[in-house]
């Protein structure tokens, strides 16, 4: 019976560390760097350029909100984030 009760706390000890390790979803938010976003998944690049956003290679990119790059270039930063949400949600980062 012992055994039975090691196994058990090894088992759920192994179910914490896998949800620990589990890939969390990514939630794209104003406040999303574009040097995250785009570290996060390159490819979203291309939904940027889509939406007129076409500093993804600007230096200062990296430091820059998603909500600072939209103003910067007359982009409804409210009708980029789901884009890239649905995007990113549609190809999980492996």
């Amino acid at each position: 019976m012992a055994q039975i009760s090691v196994i058990a706390k090894q088992s759920r000890k192994a179910k914490v560390m896998f949800s620990f390790f589990k890939k969390k979803s990514f939630k794209v938010k104003k406040t999303t760097t574009m040097g995250e976003l785009l570290q996060r998944d390159p490819s979203t690049a291309d939904i940027l350029i889509q939406y007129g956003m076409h500093c993804v290679g600007c230096p200062s990119h990296a430091s820059e909100s998603l909500e600072q790059a939209c103003m910067v270039h007359g982009i409804n930063c409210d009708d980029l984030l789901p884009a890239l949400q649905s995007y990113l949600d549609a190809h999980p980062k492996a």
